[in-house]
C-alpha cells in the first residue's frame, strides 16, 4: 500500500470480532452491490491524508479481489448481510414469470440491466434473469445473465446452506427456457 507521499503505509491487521460501529464480524458472509459475496477479513488501520481510518477488509474470492471500505463510509457503501430463505422467496417467485418484452435499443436495454445487476438487490437481479433468460448466451445480454446469476446464486446458497452449483441448478430451474434463434444468416 501507498499513502500516497510514496512511503508505504503498513496495514495494522485488527483481529476485532465485533467493533461497535463495524456492524459486521470476522469471517462473516457480506454481499456488496457491485461484487457479490464476500468474507470480513479484519479491520486495519491506515494512514489517509495525515489521519489514522479505520477499514473493515472484505474478500471477494470468486473475483480474487480484497477491498478495504472505510468504517465511515460503511452506511453508503451497500454492504450487507445475506437474506434468509424467507426473503428470498419473492425474488425466486419473481424469475418464473414472463421476460418483459426486449428493448429494440440493446445499449439502453444493457444499460438498465446494468443499474439492476449493480443494486445488489435479489429482486433486481431475478427481474434481470427473468428478462434475459430467452438470450441467456448472446453478446452483452449473456455477460449480464451470467453474473446476475453468479449472484443471486451466491445469496441463495448462504440462505439454503447449500453449495453454488445447487442454487445455481435451483434458479435455473424456475427460469423460462432459452429461446433458440433459429434465423438463418
Amino acid at each position: 500500500m501507498n499513502d500516497g507521499d510514496g512511503a508505504a503505509a503498513a496495514p495494522v491487521a485488527a483481529e476485532v470480532t465485533k467493533v461497535e460501529a463495524i456492524p459486521f464480524t470476522v469471517g462473516q458472509s457480506v454481499l456488496h452491490p457491485k461484487h457479490g459475496l464476500g468474507r470480513v477479513k479484519g479491520t486495519e488501520e491506515r494512514d489517509v491524508a495525515g489521519s489514522r481510518q479505520l477499514y473493515v477488509i472484505v474478500e471477494f474470492a470468486r473475483l480474487s479481489l480484497t477491498v478495504g471500505i472505510p468504517e465511515t463510509a460503511l452506511p453508503t457503501s451497500g454492504l450487507r448481510r445475506p437474506m434468509t430463505p424467507e426473503d428470498l422467496q419473492p425474488a425466486l417467485e419473481m424469475l418464473s414469470g414472463t421476460p418483459a418484452p426486449a428493448q429494440r435499443q440493446w445499449s439502453r436495454r444493457a444499460s438498465e440491466h446494468e443499474i439492476k445487476l449493480n443494486s445488489g438487490e435479489p429482486e433486481q437481479l431475478a427481474e434481470v434473469l427473468r428478462d434475459l433468460s430467452p438470450r441467456r448466451g448472446r453478446g452483452r445480454d449473456g455477460v449480464i445473465f451470467r453474473e446476475a446469476l453468479a449472484r443471486l446464486s451466491e445469496e441463495l446458497a448462504i440462505a439454503d446452506e447449500s453449495d453454488y452449483e445447487s442454487a445455481t441448478a435451483k434458479i435455473e430451474a424456475l427460469l423460462p427456457p432459452e429461446v433458440v434463434n433459429t434465423r438463418e444468416r
